[in-house]
């Protein structure tokens, strides 16, 4: 076997044949050439695995993994087991990367020694083609270049997120701390990153865009809420497990509760079926919310009302009560956005609160489901 590459790549890849020349093309366009490039091939059925084989041919460094598909967690996990860098990224099949994240990203990792670089993103829109500020972007200045998690553990996860793509990881402290992916569809990278976060001995910011993230992709796993629909809480109540067994959870507390709280409210938003927004609240009201720690959380604790009101509606209202106290929260929301988009981005500021998880949550919460249309019109003619 050849010497082992600095910089290890895991792409999981499902059906992605629409772009996934575009992020391949992106990473061999690189200015920091030592690094290979481990595509999980999750059974798709498009064009992908040729896609896959083709690069794999021309390049050595690529190499493929094909097998049965268990979702994007198992996937990252296989691609994980296989990878030799000191240091890995884990990108999504339909993203862009920058030629320099490579070069820059390790420069920051020798410089610092991090387990974890961080750096900044930007909006790909898959239906415009437009490029826009991320407007879950960090402000560097709140935070030092480096710190360890126990000095911004308040807010560790909403000011950092769950998703990986924009994170390079040490491999070593990912091993050490057993820090893997939970087998499921959705919202697997939650339980993930926040454990990453959350045992950082050190974390370095990176203040550079560097990542360009597609939204408004069909085929895009977060278009499609309710597949798989219990998934993020399974990843929630796993990552209070992960906390729990490495004696951190204290620490971070109040982090968890508010960004698992949200993760609740936003995936709540993004139902369609009545059956299967039931579902998910007999879910949450039976024993999530205990099983999670959201039930047993103080009060004090959640930095939203809304949101707190919301989680206390799950344990004890019925469905329709429990979306009207959602509606409640995404208007909350989607007004502390815009205020903050305003005054950061003044003209332009509204088009980045569009491209937004929270707006998007919004319009999808605007749009009340049928079964509470009708209930609503019925009870306005009685």
């Amino acid at each position: 076997m050849s010497e082992a590459p600095v910089l290890s790549v895991i792409v999981p890849v499902y059906n992605a044949a629409a772009h996934l020349k575009e992020l391949l093309n992106s990473i061999k366009a690189q200015t920091f050439a030592d690094y290979e490039v481990i595509c999980v091939n999750d059974a798709s059925t498009d064009e992908s695995a040729t896609i896959l084989s083709d690069y794999a041919a021309k390049d050595s460094r690529y190499s493929v993994l094909n097998k049965i598909n268990e979702g994007p967690g198992v996937a990252r996990n296989a691609g994980l087991d296989k990878a030799r860098g000191s240091y890995v990224f884990f990108f999504d099949s339909d993203d862009i990367v920058n030629s320099h994240l490579f070069e820059h990203a390790y420069a920051c990792a020798q410089e610092t020694n991090a387990d974890i670089i961080i750096y900044q993103s930007q909006h790909l829109d898959d239906r415009s083609n437009t490029v826009y500020p991320s407007p879950d972007r960090w402000d560097p200045q709140l935070f030092p270049k480096e710190f360890n998690s126990t000095t911004h553990a308040d807010a560790l996860f909403e000011t950092f997120q769950n998703w990986p793509w924009d994170k390079m990881f040490k491999r070593s402290f990912l091993l050490d701390n057993e820090i893997r992916f939970p087998a499921l569809y959705r919202t697997e990278d939650l339980a993930f990153t926040c454990a990453a976060l959350a045992m950082a001995q050190r974390i370095a910011l990176l203040d550079e865009v560097l990542y360009s993230y597609r939204v408004n992709n069909p085929a895009s796993s977060t278009q499609t809420t309710d597949n798989a629909p219990c998934d993020f809480i399974t990843s929630i109540i796993e990552l209070k497990s992960y906390l729990d067994r490495h004696h951190v959870f204290k620490q971070v507390e109040r982090s968890y509760v508010n960004w698992t709280s949200l993760c609740i409210a936003v995936n709540l938003a993004g139902l369609h079926s009545p059956a299967t927004f039931s579902s998910v609240c007999n879910e949450l009201r039976s024993s999530a919310l205990e099983r999670t720690g959201l039930a047993q959380a103080s009060d004090d604790l959640f930095d939203n009302t809304e949101i707190r009101k919301l989680i206390r509606t799950i344990e004890n209202q019925d469905d329709l009560t429990i979306m009207m106290s959602a509606w409640h929260v995404d208007r909350a929301l989607i007004t502390a956005r815009q205020d903050a988009y305003i005054d950061s981005f003044v003209q332009e500021g509204m088009n980045y609160v569009r491209q937004s998880t929270t707006f998007r949550t919004g319009k999808a919460l605007l749009a009340l489901p049928t079964f509470v249309k009708e209930h609503l019109g019925s009870s306005a003619h009685n």
